[in-house]
């Protein structure tokens, strides 16, 4: 399976038919992942958390050839840009990956963007650098003190027991 179609799910199955944000497409996947979805991506660790060239690569192409659409819309009170994600009107043929695909994304869209960054980052150091449950919690809180708060880390550890295969 290509990278294409799980993209072009998780825009189908996301609230509202929306993704509001690179950095939330890119943990919506990460999780996919993690949950035993095929998201043929690799990711590394970056500033927000899991990145993937490649999700960004194929967003673009898919954007570019308009099987998704991306727009730059003010957002927030300080009208700061973020990408919003979407399907064009006229999309079809948009399969789900899997028969879990929708309940996992509906497990994601009850989460806020910083609770997917805080669980998919705690989920990478654990699962991709074999870090113990509690040196994960640590390694990111001290990449993310602002945004680690308990209430976060809760709701992340929350997350993580629903999605994780």
């Amino acid at each position: 399976m290509s990278l294409a179609p799980v993209i072009q799910a998780a825009i189908r199955n996301s609230r509202e038919g929306r993704v509001v944000g690179r950095k939330r497409l890119h943990k919506i996947l990460y999780l996919l992942k993690l949950s035993g979805e095929n998201v043929p991506a690799d990711f590394h660790i970056h500033h927000y958390g899991p990145y993937s060239r490649d999700v960004a690569d194929e967003a673009g192409w898919l954007s570019l050839l308009g099987d998704i659409e991306e727009k730059e819309e003010p957002l927030g009170v300080y009208g700061s840009n973020q990408y919003v994600y979407t399907l064009p009107e006229n999309a079809k043929g948009i399969e789900t990956p899997s028969p879990r695909f929708p309940k996992t994304m509906e497990i994601l869209n009850g989460y806020s963007t910083i609770e997917l960054e805080v669980a998919s980052t705690i989920a990478y150091f654990e699962k991709e650098l074999h870090y113990s449950h509690p040196e994960a919690i640590e390694a990111t809180k001290e990449m993310k003190p602002s945004k680690t708060i308990p209430q976060v880390i809760q709701r992340a550890e929350k997350l993580l027991a629903e999605v994780s295969s």
